[in-house]
């Protein structure tokens, strides 16, 4: 919504319409040169349609792959992640800010979700984290380094801008990632997370 000629809040395309053409630029920097206005338009309106997940025989998935570094403390057996790489193919990116933005926020979610998050049930089935001084999840000092790259990537079937979704991506592999290198460091394979712990103290 935005301040427009008939009225002090209108939709922006109710705007363009009565200022006309050229005087808002739709495409900008994120409108891919090679395409034409009305792709563009279709696109940025919210009237692409998009083929995904699977159609004529194309798999029209996001893809990652998720690298991580932990250290656990021989005594405490307390795990904490050094470092994060990430390299995710999503199509054509629209916005390298706001995606890296989303992949990065994805990864750190992924790593409390290892080593955090929980939420176990009580005897009366209510949660038992039900505030945010129970539940605990990742902030600045848990994740200190945190890596994105994006593969460039045009995909012609998906749609006609070549774009995917960033959304949850680089959530998914981030936990397995965790544990694999949770594994490496100390010879325990965890299967559930949170990785609590105790899973992590040697048999006596």
């Amino acid at each position: 919504m935005v301040v427009g000629p008939s009225g002090p809040i209108c939709p922006l395309g109710d705007a363009v319409a009565e200022l006309g053409e050229g005087a808002v630029q739709l495409d900008d920097q994120w409108a891919p040169n090679e395409l034409d206005r009305q792709a563009v338009r279709r696109a940025f309106s919210g009237r692409e349609v998009f083929a995904g997940p699977e159609a004529n025989g194309h798999a029209l998935y996001s893809f990652g792959a998720q690298f991580v570094e932990v250290s656990v403390e021989p005594v405490t057996r307390i795990p904490r992640v050094g470092r994060m790489v990430g390299v995710f193919g999503c199509g054509r990116i629209i916005n390298p800010r706001t995606a890296r933005a989303q992949l990065v926020g994805g990864m750190i979610w992924g790593a409390s979700h290892a080593l955090l998050e929980a939420s176990p049930i009580d005897g009366a089935g209510r949660f038992a984290g039900a505030d945010l001084g129970a539940y605990h999840f990742a902030a600045n000092a848990d994740v200190s380094d945190v890596r994105v790259e994006t593969v460039e990537e045009h995909d012609e079937v998906i749609n006609e801008l070549g774009a995917k979704g960033v959304g949850e991506i680089g959530v998914l592999g981030t936990a397995a990632a965790v544990a694999n290198a949770v594994y490496h460091a100390t010879g325990v394979r965890v299967r559930e997370t949170p990785i609590l712990l105790d899973t992590l103290v040697p048999d006596s």
